[in-house]
């Protein structure tokens, strides 16, 4: 097996936090201990009362992710412990998925396999023309792991889950939009005003209703299943919006005519 390469690095500017997915010598391929650490950055986020939103990325323009590290398979992915991998990697996408502050995958150039999987458990998924998605388990004889599966067929239906799969082949930004693989496709310098608005907004408006939102959605997706403990959390984080402060200075604002000014309390 080739020596571990790649990393993940942070960067938090204004309350909005940058994840990148750096491996550019394979074009930002996941290795194992890369898994492990957006693991570990994700529940870092969830217990951080600074951020205000995350945007997932991958380090330059060739890739956003082109997979899980294949390089590690024959140690670390084989017959006898391929359960620990693929639990080691859904634990990561889990942790992304629970991050309970806006997250927004930006795509630029490859996105195949884990790194599809990973961009699946963001909120919003924005790319340039350049995106291209694919799914390569067939060409590499394994199967796609069933928790990224139950994500691709909630978001683009069976019969496209399908073809990716069965087929293995690649898919452009338009036809990825098509699909609802992606919500947005712009030009490079498109994207890159793109981020910023959605970062001024994310911190102009109140963090409890957004927090609050995110929550709520995420209930409205799992009903019928949705637990009576969780129904309570959300109801509890309704409360916390209308007894907030900066409920109250919504109104007021809105009634002034003047842009509000939220703390998040």
């Amino acid at each position: 097996m080739e020596p571990p390469t790649g990393n993940i690095t942070t960067n938090t500017t204004n309350e909005i936090l940058t994840i990148t997915i750096c491996n550019p010598g394979k074009k930002n391929a996941i290795s194992r201990s890369m898994w492990q650490e957006i693991r570990s950055i994700a529940n870092e986020i969830s217990s951080s009362r600074s951020i205000r939103g995350v945007f997932l990325q991958g380090e330059g323009t060739e890739a956003f992710a082109s997979g899980a590290d294949i390089s590690e398979f024959e140690a670390t992915r084989d017959p006898k412990n391929s359960k620990e991998y693929d639990y080691n990697s859904e634990a990561a996408l889990l942790a992304v998925l629970n991050i309970p502050v806006p997250t927004f995958a930006v795509i630029r150039g490859l996105c195949f396999g884990g790194g599809l999987s990973l961009a699946m458990v963001c909120d919003y998924r924005l790319s340039d023309t350049s995106a291209q998605f694919a799914i390569p388990a067939a060409r590499l004889g394994i199967s796609y792991p069933f928790g990224s599966l139950q994500r691709l067929v909630g978001a683009i239906g069976p019969e496209y889950a399908k073809i990716l799969l069965f087929s293995a082949e690649r898919v452009d930004a338009e036809r990825a939009l098509h699909m609802n693989l992606l919500q947005e496709v712009m030009t490079s310098t498109e994207l890159t005003g793109r981020i910023e608005q959605i970062s001024a907004r994310l911190r102009e408006n109140a963090p409890l209703s957004i927090l609050a939102s995110k929550a709520l959605v995420n209930a409205a997706v799992r009903r019928p299943t949705i637990s009576k403990r969780t129904l309570e959390l959300v109801s509890d984080m309704s409360n916390r919006c209308i007894n907030s402060s900066d409920y109250k200075e919504g109104v007021r604002a809105f009634l002034e005519r003047r842009p509000p000014k939220f703390t998040g309390s």
